[in-house]
């Protein structure tokens, strides 16, 4: 008897402290944000990758030089060698969404600190208010998209079912996850967009919510490339879900997810689409197969001793390690 009252008891506190805990949901998660922001703004205050180190200066060199690229020219000179776009420079490599993003933060920057913006004159530029504007900027980009993405997604997955103390910590894991804080930070990059736009994909999907989760999803991979390592997953994700709802409902579903993924697809290579020749060379760019495959620096990092794995012949490695994790 003792025993069982002994675990019923337990049982009453435990239930106490979850009706505490969701009580006090908002709180918890406002100051979990309110955390989360403080650490970035700590790192921000440090040096990134590349700072004073020419004649590159790092991915915060490439990310702003994308700015003053997409803002001072039309966009069928985006991905093209010429006088105004050496390619050689931190030529843009990444799709469409990451130049449209890139076009936006340099609209905004001219406004803010027009000369670190200026084509032909700013490389290298590292001036301190440009500094500040240029990781501000990647805060920015995560409280818009990726932070909500994860509440979203968090919410969606877990549902009802998940106690309340299970969602704070996976709030608490993708919010302050190490990775995210020091490559996008530290380092300096915008992967936390790829990564939202992906998140706010699977939250939609665990809603049933399969036309929005692959806009989500499409805009998610042609922001970033390295969105298609999770293709495989969501394709399979979807189709389960759609055909569990019937044959008939399934198929249609599955039909119309495809239009979408089409229609979006279509939008975002809209500037290019008049000219096949064009639309390649951003494919080109995005994939460079002729150069090897992410220009070789795969094979390069893993067998650096061996001349021949740097060369555009090591394609089968950068393609077979992703293909191997699908």
């Amino acid at each position: 008897k003792l025993q069982f009252l002994y675990f019923i008891g337990k049982m009453s506190k435990a239930n106490a402290d979850a009706q505490e805990l969701e009580r006090n949901k908002r709180w918890i998660v406002m100051l979990l944000l309110v955390v989360a922001v403080t650490v970035r703004c700590m790192i921000i205050m440090h040096p990134h990758s590349g700072q004073g180190k020419p004649p590159m200066y790092g991915d915060y060199e490439a990310q702003r030089h994308w700015m003053e690229l997409t803002t001072a020219l039309p966009t069928s000179e985006w991905y093209v060698d010429g006088p105004d776009n050496d390619l050689q420079y931190w030529g843009l490599d990444y799709p469409p969404v990451t130049a449209y993003h890139s076009y936006i933060l340099g609209k905004i920057g001219r406004w803010v600190v027009p000369e670190a913006f200026e084509l032909h004159t700013s490389r290298g530029y590292e001036d301190y208010n440009s500094k500040i504007y240029m990781k501000l900027t990647v805060l920015f980009s995560e409280l818009l998209i990726y932070m909500p993405a994860v509440w979203y997604a968090v919410n969606g997955v877990a549902f009802v079912k998940a106690p309340t103390a299970a969602k704070i910590d996976a709030l608490a894991l993708l919010w302050l996850h190490p990775c995210v804080l020091l490559i996008d930070h530290g380092h300096f990059q915008y992967n936390t967009v790829c990564f939202g736009l992906a998140l706010a994909a699977v939250g939609a999907i665990a809603r049933h919510k399969y036309l929005l989760g692959s806009f989500f999803f499409t805009s998610s991979f042609l922001f970033k490339q390295i969105g298609l390592y999770y293709a495989p997953a969501m394709f399979f994700g979807i189709l389960s879900l759609c055909l569990s709802e019937g044959i008939y409902r399934g198929v249609s579903n599955v039909l119309t997810t495809g239009v979408v993924v089409i229609v979006t697809v279509g939008v975002i290579f809209s500037p290019w689409l008049h000219d096949f020749g064009a639309a390649g060379q951003v494919l080109h760019r995005m994939f460079p197969f002729a150069r090897g495959l992410y220009e070789a620096l795969s094979a390069c990092t893993l067998f650096p001793w061996k001349k021949s794995s740097c060369r555009p012949s090591a394609l089968r490695l950068p393609v077979s390690l992703p293909t191997s994790t699908w």
